[in-house]
């Protein structure tokens, strides 16, 4: 991963791939990150990772599925230390990797 994350989510794509997103740095719960990454365990020995577009909201902590139609829908959690869980959610079309609200 290009960034270290804690209680950041993962979710197994129809392709093979995992998409991994949100967190928040280590112990610090400071904020939820905005940005995802794409890990391929298909190239290479260890396989790589390629950042994505970032979801509207940053957050950790949430809930992360992939619908029926292959977009991949996160929601809840938190955005910071302390702050209400957010009334929203991102959803993300896996073959273009961009987030909308």
């Amino acid at each position: 991963m290009s960034v270290g994350r804690s209680h950041h989510r993962a979710v197994a794509l129809r392709s093979g791939k995992v998409l991994v997103i949100g967190g928040t740095e280590d112990a610090t719960f400071d904020v939820g990150y905005q940005n995802a990454e794409i890990y391929d365990p298909s190239v290479g020995p260890r396989g790589t990772w390629t950042s994505t577009g970032g979801m509207v909201t940053g957050r950790w902590a949430g809930v992360v599925a992939e619908l029926e139609d292959g977009r991949v829908l996160t929601a809840g959690g938190l955005i910071r230390s302390g702050a209400a869980s957010p009334d929203s959610a991102d959803v993300v079309t896996a073959a273009s990797e961009l987030f909308t609200a």
